[in-house]
């Protein structure tokens, strides 16, 4: 699931249960809240909350930041479409990753063994599920038992570029520069393509003195 999430991320070149805001203790009575609870904090950007719905330690939170900074700059995109074009903003944003995260969640199958749930897709093989551990306080998606690592290490690039896709066509729709949300569409999937195919730049050499 989180290995799908990132290629649909990074690789659009490639072409709910609705919790609302994420205020006050967030909800993890079962494992799929828990697994909601974590995309919602994804999604705004929420480290205080991301930490206290998962298990892990510095190296797997380091892991996850660009990836929660992309998945919050695409569902700011999604939300500066609705509040410009309403229902109609909804082209603009089919193509973003961050669309349809909850619903997968929502229509996932999950298996409980004693104090260990694994939320899988619904109806396929999925070869790197979710992972959560029930705790005193419910169930925690956990970071420890990602297997992808060096999948997200090698996309961190790559997700930092489609972040910066996201904010700036964000700021644009909110500064009313696409006429339409059709045109806004067009433009921000070309930019989206052109951040998925890029090649970072390499590092200046220093220059010895």
């Amino acid at each position: 699931m989180l290995k799908r999430w990132i290629g649909g991320l990074v690789g659009v070149g490639c072409v709910s249960v609705a919790l609302g805001q994420q205020t006050g203790r967030p909800e993890l009575s079962t494992p799929k809240l828990g697994a909601l609870s974590f995309v919602r904090a994804m999604e705004l950007n929420d480290s205080p909350t991301f930490h206290a719905v998962t298990i892990g330690g510095a190296d797997e939170y380091k892991l996850f930041e660009p990836l929660m900074k992309m998945v919050a700059s695409a569902k700011d995109l999604e939300k500066a479409a609705r509040e410009k074009w309403g229902k109609a903003g909804r082209v603009v944003v089919r193509n973003s990753p961050a669309v349809g995260m909850e619903v997968q969640i929502q229509e996932s199958d999950v298996t409980v063994e004693g104090d260990t749930a694994v939320v899988k897709r619904k109806g396929d093989e999925d070869p790197d599920p979710l992972t959560l551990r029930k705790t005193n306080v419910g169930w925690k998606v956990d970071l420890t038992a990602i297997k992808n690592r060096k999948t997200m290490t090698d996309a961190a690039p790559s997700m930092q570029r489609m972040e910066k896709v996201f904010i700036d066509s964000a700021a644009d729709i909110r500064a009313g520069k696409f006429r339409t949300a059709e045109e806004a569409e067009k433009i921000i999937l070309k930019r989206m393509q052109d951040a998925a195919t890029a090649k970072a730049k390499p590092e200046a050499p220093v220059k010895s003195k």
